[in-house]
């Protein structure tokens, strides 16, 4: 005698694994997400700080602080 899964318990497990993956899966997507962002600010941080180190090398300065582009406020 073989032995099988009727439609309806097929159908409720996929119901079941529908109903866990509708509830998992926001949280997977916001994760990613912020990752994402995380990522991307972290390359522009670098690329900003990249240019002002350049800036200073190509000036023959010390620092930003040394540059034509940085004016020191007087009071």
């Amino acid at each position: 005698m073989k032995h099988a899964f009727t439609l309806t318990e097929v159908l409720i497990a996929a119901a079941i694994v529908g109903v866990i993956a509708g509830l998992v899966l926001p949280k997977v997507i916001t994760n990613y997400q912020t990752r994402a962002m995380d990522s991307n600010f972290r390359r522009e941080v670098q690329t900003i700080e990249d240019s002002i180190n350049s800036l200073a090398v190509n000036e023959n300065k010390a620092d930003f602080f040394s540059t034509m582009m940085y004016k020191r406020c007087r009071t």
